[in-house]
């Protein structure tokens, strides 16, 4: 899904995402992830707070605005499932 924080709201962004890993890792997925552009600090305070661990970079991840986007990529595992 798509998660925009707007300003005013980064408080109520790490709760949202927070609030939507938990059910997803209690589906019995292993592994869920989050990429943001490289620009979007706020974002990556997001779910880094959110706990998700960085993982690297991703070239030319999205095509975004006509052009191919660099994205960060955060994740978070499911240690239940091994």
């Amino acid at each position: 899904f798509f998660f925009q924080a707007e300003d005013g709201i980064r408080d109520s962004s790490v709760t949202g995402v927070q609030t939507c890993a938990l059910p997803i890792l209690q589906l019995g997925l292993y592994r869920i992830e989050i990429n943001v552009r490289p620009e979007n600090a706020a974002s990556c305070r997001v779910a880094e707070k959110a706990g998700f661990t960085f993982e690297g970079e991703r070239k030319a991840y999205l095509h975004i605005d006509g052009a191919w986007r660099d994205h960060l990529c955060f994740v978070k595992y499911n240690h239940l499932i091994q």
